[in-house]
């Protein structure tokens, strides 16, 4: 009897923020993906740069 309590409609509001993190993730998701794409074609001077000046000196 509990799985029927699962398969309920969800409130419009919670549909839509549902939905709306589902696009988050996958938004999310590609541009993580791209920056890694993106570190592994660096050479490890090009990443060190990258790293000190980006994260490092640059850091709140």
């Amino acid at each position: 009897m509990q799985s029927l309590a699962l398969l309920k409609p969800l409130p419009l509001w919670q549909g839509k923020a549902l939905l709306l993190l589902c696009v988050l993730r996958d938004s999310v998701a590609k541009c993580l993906k791209s920056f890694r794409e993106k570190l592994l074609s660096l050479n490890f001077a090009q990443t060190k740069f990258l790293i000190i000046h980006k994260f490092i000196l640059f850091s709140p």
